[in-house]
């Protein structure tokens, strides 16, 4: 997934769900505010440390990133 900003598809690069930080792909799966209790359910942490998502499965992302809708440009 490639930031919206970085598109120039997006005016501003602050996460489009909580609007406190970069809406980078880590950011979504690590920290984003607005997606813990989805993180919660699916990959079992309210918030990751960018060291445990290297090693999280990729099914689990992508069932992750499908349950809150995060794919919009992927």
């Amino acid at each position: 997934m490639y930031p919206m900003f970085n598109l120039k598809l997006q005016v501003t690069d602050l996460c489009r769900l909580c609007k406190e930080a970069a809406e980078t792909p880590l950011h979504l799966i690590c920290s984003c505010p607005a997606l813990m209790h989805k993180r919660s359910t699916v990959l079992g942490k309210h918030i990751m440390q960018p060291e445990d998502a290297k090693f999280l499965p990729a099914r689990k992302v992508l069932l992750f990133l499908k349950a809150t809708n995060a794919c919009w440009e992927i």
